[in-house]
């Protein structure tokens, strides 16, 4: 049988290997089995289309249907275990690590959103009533902050931790506005519901370690899957026809995807937790949409406030609740049993205070545990642990040596960390050629922060010919996965005209993307197009702002420009002490502008 070999092979895009398969005689009962080595000998050659197969024949040894998946993986409370993951290759998110959590297998509907609203007012809480065609039609026209509260609500109701606060008290009331959200913090380590992060939902909709690679969240064909009106209207690029009832449609109408998950592409777009920019993600696509945008790996965003104008779009919203998995249960008994890959995960839940209370030692420990059976991720985490001093003193050259074992075995992160230890001379003597060859290794596998500080090496010329025009690609590829670091080298790119066209108003929106993920880079590179009114309108308030928010995380630069804030009273009162204790904190560092400043303020 070679069911599932034809399967993961047009999953991954290589149905051309078949014949190679069969005509060695290889079945699907012996795909586990399967080594680099038994690959490379029967043909295949790239070592990247080895490495996608073997992990794809892991991934599936396990593989059952829809019905047992749901039967085994329910919850009593009515939710499904998700198994934890790396997003593969397709997605905009790939490599990014998700563990394990619950999640909703149906979008809440209309009726269980007015049960625990009802419970919420009589406690305190407040929000929207809601849109529903029905009681078991989704519910619509709520808003972001609509949808965590009801979260925390429903929490309470049954007896959970609340997982949203506000200034340290529970999330009850009142918005902040479109651009206002992250002031709702989230305490990842409670056990009450929440909304699924972008990259837990895309795991989950492409269906997690037993995903066959659908392009719809359990199907090739979104009809399928996908809750629409009469006649098909799904069709690949088609927009919606005005057939039927053209709206929702009752839950879990159509299949199920492969870990028992209904309704994830099409019927309503459904809220994440992170932000993008300003606006919080969405994912899913809906009744009104075309085909592709219903994919598992289509990313949206939108506003997180009231509907307002955008009445339309916020008629095509709604959700459905996670949760934590817990005490990392899933992972304690894999790594107790010496599973590496599990005591590496079980170190990520103690570094995090995922599922468990934040305890660096711990981490360390497991991590160690993992790292010490070769394992090249456990072999990345336990150098970071030394690097920082995180649950074990700080000793670089362990760091370096841990890091070096890690990129030896092509892990990405371990490159990247074993290319800023060369940089900077930590644990290893400074080699900039060094640093630039690990960073590119990182960055050809997709790391976004390998990326990053390669774009740094050829802006800067360090390690390698400097040249502009590799460094803006390097940092817009890293950009373009939400890396603030590369954010705010691409807007420098921008406003300086380095490697691309000058241009102050992309450079400004990288800037912004970059400041409000608290990169302090970015955050005093916006204040200065504030200050000069580059790329925005001018504004001394928002330049000081900005200029602040950078020198408190000790930015030199950052800390410079806010003494020259208090100094002019630009966007603050004029204050000279202020300046002069701003230039004093810069200069400490080693800032010579502001050392000068300082000298002049005091003569």
């Amino acid at each position: 049988m070679t069911e599932k070999l034809e399967s993961i092979l047009k999953a991954e895009g290589l149905e051309v290997l078949l014949g190679t398969f069969t005509d060695q005689g290889i079945t699907d009962s012996i795909l586990p089995e399967l080594s680099d080595g038994d690959l490379r000998e029967i043909g295949i050659d790239k070592l990247g289309e080895r490495k996608r197969l073997l992990s794809a024949f892991k991934q599936r040894e396990a593989v059952q249907t829809s019905t047992e998946i749901a039967e085994e993986k329910l919850q009593s409370d009515g939710m499904v275990l998700v198994e934890g993951g790396t997003l593969p290759e397709g997605s905009e998110l790939v490599r990014q690590k998700v563990l394990p959590f619950l999640i909703a297998p149906y979008l809440v509907t209309g009726g269980e959103w007015q049960t625990v609203r009802t419970y919420g007012l009589s406690i305190g809480y407040g929000y929207e009533v809601g849109e529903s065609k029905g009681p078991r039609h989704p519910i619509t026209m709520v808003n972001w902050y609509d949808v965590v509260k009801w979260c925390n609500a429903k929490s309470e109701m049954e007896g959970l931790e609340p997982v949203y606060t506000v200034a340290g008290a529970i999330y009850k009331s009142g918005e902040f506005g479109e651009e206002g959200s992250n002031v709702v913090d989230m305490d990842a380590s409670a056990n009450g519901y929440r909304l699924p992060t972008e990259a837990e939902w895309e795991w989950a909709a492409r269906g997690g370690v037993r995903s066959q690679g659908y392009t719809y969240s359990g199907s090739n064909n979104l009809n399928a899957v996908g809750c629409c009106d009469a006649g098909g209207c799904y069709e690949q690029g088609s927009v919606i026809d005005d057939i039927g009832s053209n709206s929702t449609h009752e839950v879990g109408t159509k299949a199920a995807n492969e870990i028992g998950l209904y309704d994830m592409s099409g019927n309503v777009w459904e809220w994440c937790w992170d932000s993008y920019g300003s606006t919080r993600c969405i994912r899913g696509g809906s009744w009104s949409d075309r085909a592709g945008i219903c994919a598992a790996s289509y990313r949206n965003s939108y506003w997180a406030g009231s509907p307002g104008c955008q009445y339309f779009y916020i008629i095509l919203l709604g959700f459905r609740p996670a949760r934590s998995s817990g005490d990392a249960k899933w992972y304690r008994a894999s790594a107790e049993q010496g599973n590496s890959a599990g005591q590496n995960d079980l170190g990520d839940c103690y570094f995090c205070g995922k599922g468990v209370k934040q305890n660096f030692e711990e981490a360390a420990k497991w991590y160690r545990a993992s790292a010490e059976q070769g394992n090249s991720y456990g072999q990345s985490n336990l150098g970071l642990c030394y690097l920082n001093g995180k649950g074990v003193e700080q000793n670089f050259e362990e760091a370096a040596k841990w890091f070096l074992a890690s990129a030896e075995q092509g892990n990405s992160a371990g490159q990247c960390n074993l290319g800023y230890c060369y940089l900077n001379g930590k644990g290893v003597e400074q080699n900039f050629e060094e640093a630039a060859k690990w960073f590119l290794a990182s960055a050809e596998q997709g790391n976004s922060a390998g990326q990053s500080n390669l774009g740094d090496c050829y802006f800067c010329g360090k390690g390698v010919k400097q040249n502009f025009e590799e460094a803006a690609k390097w940092s817009r590829a890293s950009a373009e996965q939400g890396n603030s670091a590369g954010q705010s080298n691409l807007g420098f790119c921008y406003r300086e005209g380095k490697g691309v066209k000058q241009n102050f108003e992309e450079a400004a929106k990288w800037f912004l993307a970059s400041a409000k993920q608290g990169n302090s880079n970015g955050q005093c590179n916006l204040g200065f197009c504030y200050f000069y009114g580059k790329g925005v309108k001018q504004n001394f308030e928002e330049a000081a702002k900005w200029c602040r928010a950078s020198a408190e995380q000790g930015n030199s630069a950052g800390q410079n420009d806010l003494g020259d804030c208090y100094r002019e009273g630009w966007g603050v009162e004029q204050n000279l002490d202020e300046a002069a204790r701003w230039y004093r904190a810069a200069a400490e560092q080693g800032n010579a502008e502001a050392k000068a400043k300082l000298e002049a303020l005091e003569q």
